[in-house]
Parts: structure tokens; sequence; C-alpha cells
């Protein structure tokens, strides 16, 4: 029996991601800034035995939900965030980067709660050789979502229900999204029939009833709770968790073995990565697949074929370093590399 995925031609995912173009997604969620510093090592310390790295440069990337943002944007739909920045200079640099990515940022909260979630990684090398993260240090804790701050999230998601044609949800654990924001969401979703992507780190059961989500491997044997002394089943971890959260579709993501799509009246279907499986990094790239999906299903394709383009796009944005994005042309100009 042949895999639904290889019905799919190059022309039909050709047309799928110029259909990304315009396409209206409402994001909801945990941001978080990314703060890369970046040096050139020169020599170890006298006083430790540890690298002395020569300043560079440091930038302000959008991390997790603004991530998601970002590549809607950049594969040419319209991202509009409703999130919560700290009033502080990291807050605003952070809203400067996600502007110049392509967000709409009307419904965004500025809280007087905190700071700024921030995430800061170091990043090392030599003068002939690549940077490589040697620590990360997270600020996670200083923000506080207050019931103020909430209040006006959910205002916002309920004035911008009429213009979305998809609805992700990004749930990293910081507060924006509770019970309440989730049964808004999903009421908006069935009201308008449009599709509803969850990404949820930590409560992927907790929030019943999505188009799709998007766990990678660990999140996935996690709810199952594989402890490691025995083999498992991926097809049967699948079923599972489709069952405890009941969604309509779910992707896992596997990292070099690529991704699985479990769904209603099908076998699982397995999809190997596209391109190398030597990835340069995988910050963010569950994002890159959330987005994807997100931008095909709100066209009308099918999961079988938002699968395929997911694999693609998640496949280039882990080749490059850091939280990025993956542009239109960039997966439109894979596509003849593509094998189904």
């Amino acid at each position: 029996m042949s895999s639904p995925v290889a019905s799919l031609n190059a022309s039909e995912l050709a047309a799928t991601i110029e259909g990304f173009t315009g396409r209206r997604v409402l994001l909801v969620g945990d941001l978080v800034a990314d703060h890369y510093i970046k040096g050139k090592s020169s020599r170890i310390s006298r006083e430790a035995p540890v690298l002395i790295l020569k300043y560079q440069e440091e930038t302000i990337i959008p991390g997790q939900v603004g991530n998601t943002a970002a590549n809607v944007a950049a594969l040419g739909g319209e991202a509009k965030l409703v999130a919560v920045l700290g009033r502080d200079t990291r807050g605003d640099q952070l809203n400067d980067a996600l502007n110049s990515a392509g967000v709409n940022l009307d419904s965004m909260v500025q809280s007087q709660g905190g700071c700024t979630l921030t995430k800061t990684r170091i990043l090392a090398g030599g003068h002939h050789a690549a940077r490589q993260q040697v620590i990360r240090i997270d600020d996670d804790e200083r923000m506080r979502i207050t019931a103020h701050d909430h209040q006006l999230v959910m205002g916002n998601i309920e004035s911008a229900a009429d213009w979305a044609e998809a609805i992700i949800v990004s749930d990293y654990g910081y507060g924006v999204i509770d019970q309440k924001t989730w049964e808004l969401t999903l009421k908006i979703a069935e009201q308008r029939n449009i599709p509803l992507v969850l990404d949820s780190r930590y409560n992927l059961t907790s929030w019943k009833g999505a188009t799709l989500i998007t766990p990678n491997e660990e999140e996935a044997l996690a709810v199952a709770k594989w402890d490691g002394s025995s083999d498992y089943c991926i097809d049967k971890i699948g079923e599972t968790l489709r069952d405890q959260t009941e969604c309509r579709h779910l992707i896992i993501t596997r990292g070099n073995e690529g991704l699985v799509l479990f769904q209603d009246d099908c076998a699982p279907v397995h999809l190997p990565i596209f391109g190398s499986d030597e990835c340069t990094d995988v910050t963010g790239a569950g994002d890159t697949v959330v987005a994807t999906a997100s931008l095909a299903l709100a066209g009308g394709a099918t999961p079988q074929c938002a699968m395929a383009l997911s694999n693609l796009g998640g496949s280039l944005v882990v080749m490059k370093l850091g939280t990025a994005t993956v542009s239109q042309l960039e997966m439109k100009n894979a596509l003849p590399c593509v094998s189904l």
C-alpha cells in the first residue's frame, strides 16, 4: 500500500507554498527574547579553566511564539501576535525585532508585571571556525502575567477573531495560555471553521480538541510516561496521544528520523527528513513546522501536504545557526530536490 504522501507532486506543493501569501494567522502564546552574544575565542583564562571571548556583537531575535510569527511572515503570511511584553529595554528591543520581521503588533500587551522573558546564548568560535553555543542563561522567572494582562489578551483575541484564517496557540507554561484562553480560541476556530494548531511544551493533554498538534518525540514520550526501560512503538504512542488530546491530526517530529502523521481512518504516515541528517542547530525548528503546517491548512491543503511542507521547512531551518526562519522562496527553490 503506497503512502498518501506519495500521491503529492511538486506542482501541488509549489501551488500550496504560493498560496501562503496573504493567509491571515492569529498567534497567541508565550513570547521570549532570544539574546545572542557572539565572540571569538582567544585563550584560556588564568583565573579558571574557561574560554576568554573577544566580544563581537549581540542581537535580539523573537523566540517561542515570536519565532513562529516571524516564520509565518517570512513564508508570506500575515501574522498577528497576541502576547505579553515587559515594559523594559529588552521588551523594546523585542518589539523592534518583531516589527522588522513583518509581524503585526496591534494586539500586543505590554505588562507592568515584570521583565521580558529572555534566553541568552553565548556563541564562541575561532577565526576560521563556525561559532558554537557554549552556554545558555535563562531569565524567565521575573515576568508575571497579571489578571489585567490576561484580560487584555482575551479581549485582543476576540477582536481579531473575524480577521483570522488560522489560529496558532503556543504554550510554554509562562501563563498566557490557560483554560479560558484555550476555550476561547477553540470556540472561535469551531465557529469560523478554521484550523487551530497547538504547540504545547508541557500541557499537551490539558488542551483538547485542536485541529493539529505538533509535539517532538521527546514530548510525546513524556506524555506516554515512557521511562526508557523498554522499547517503544512510535505508532502506538501517537495513537494514544491522539486519543488523550482529542485532536484531529497529529504530527510527531523525530529529528533526523523525520516526521510521523496520525489521522482518522489512515495508518500512520512516516516521512524521512529532507536533505542531510547532519543539522547545524535545532533551535526553533518546531516553530517553523507549526508555521508551515498552519499556513498550508489555512489554504485548504490536506494534512499530508501540510506534513510534507512542514518537513521541508523544518529540514531547511536546522541548517541555520540560532533561532531562524525559512522564506517562501527558499522552500520553492528546494522543491526540485524533494523526494516523496
